[in-house]
């Protein structure tokens, strides 16, 4: 696991470094090009053994009821879930108009300061009345 974080540390600083250089002079840009694409892809790779990597030791701790392991899923469902909806919010211009409208209407109805200095009083005059 430490190798292939060392590999892709390196493999993604150099591919930085040519991408640096060359996207200011052109003509090294197109030299370099197809050893640009081939850190890129290599690294892209990488990334992609080690999500595969993550998922197979957290699948094997869940079956084993590792502590945590749970939790861990299902922080990973939501932040897969969460991509998913900016996935969304970026392609459906109409949905997401939709959802900023919605969530306005929602901010309007419970979160304006006469709404919340409301809810205020009253918990605290629920705590004043025990």
């Amino acid at each position: 696991m430490k190798l292939l974080l060392i590999v892709g540390g390196v493999v993604a600083a150099v591919g930085l470094f040519l991408l640096a250089t060359a996207s200011g002079d052109t003509s090294l840009f197109a030299r370099h090009y197809p050893l640009i694409l081939l850190l890129n892809a290599a690294l892209a790779g990488l990334l992609a053994g080690l999500v595969a990597f993550q998922l197979l030791a957290m699948a094997r701790r869940y079956r084993a009821r590792v502590f945590g392991s749970r939790l861990t899923l299902r922080l990973l469902l939501r932040f897969a879930a969460l991509g998913a909806l900016l996935e969304r919010c970026a392609r459906d211009a109409a949905w997401r108009a939709e959802v900023v409208a919605a969530g306005r209407a929602r901010v309007a109805e419970h979160y304006t300061h006469d709404r919340v200095a409301e809810r205020l009083v009253a918990f605290w005059r629920g705590v004043l009345r025990r």
